[in-house]
């Protein structure tokens, strides 16, 4: 049986990187709150919990609930230690004023590189985290997992590719001499925050879906 999933999200970066890890599972497929909804779609949800994982549970309830189908919700973001983990579960937005409620990506990352000059320091440790939850409404059945990618945050940038704070994120994985703009979205998709925790998703999905199927889930 071909499993419908949808995927609560309107970001195209997050559209693009789910798709084509998701092309790989013949039983499912991932469907966008466009296809559903098309131009009515439901307003966000507010995201208002304590952890990547709650707003990833907030996320997929609620578009689950909305559209009666399992829905797979995220939250992720980036968390730098000279920063004291900050902005974590703010990454998306805590640039918004009234006098720009709406900041572009850039608005982020020059405000981040300024938390950093202030403390006198041009970079630090930083990791990129990402919680994902599958949610299926007919039975409550929840399946989570989780994915984390380390590197520096830096002043300075690199890269053409990906978004968020990725031209100024430098990969451990490549010595902190690339950033994850610098990689093409396969190699990117192997090491991301969000690849591993894809990957834990994709892996899991064959035993998960009979299980869920029959309201015996619940590995959150």
């Amino acid at each position: 049986m071909k499993h419908k999933i949808l995927l609560a999200s309107n970001s195209k970066g997050k559209i693009r990187e789910y798709k084509e890890m998701f092309s790989s599972i013949p039983d499912v497929e991932l469907v966008t709150i466009k296809d559903v909804f098309g131009d009515n779609p439901p307003e966000e949800p507010e995201e208002d919990g304590a952890t990547f994982m709650d707003n990833a549970l907030i996320k997929a309830a609620y578009y689950a609930d909305k559209s009666g189908l399992p829905a797979l919700g995220d939250d992720s973001g980036l968390c730098v230690k000279a920063l004291d983990d900050f902005p974590g579960v703010y990454s998306k937005r805590f640039c918004e004023t009234e006098e720009n409620p709406n900041p572009t990506e850039e608005d982020h990352n020059i405000a981040l590189i300024n938390m950093l000059h202030d403390k006198g320091m041009t970079e630090s440790i930083a990791e990129y985290r990402c919680s994902l939850v599958l949610f299926f409404p007919k039975t409550g059945a929840i399946f989570g997992t989780q994915g984390i990618c380390k590197g520096k945050f830096k002043d300075k940038y690199s890269g053409e590719h990906g978004f968020a704070y990725d031209k100024y994120f430098w990969s451990k994985d490549y010595n902190y001499n690339m950033t994850l703009a610098d990689l093409a979205p396969e190699d990117k998709d192997h090491i991301s925050h969000r690849g591993k925790a894809l990957q834990e998703m994709v892996k899991g999905l064959n035993t998960i879906l009979p299980l869920a199927d029959n309201g015996e889930l619940n590995l959150f």
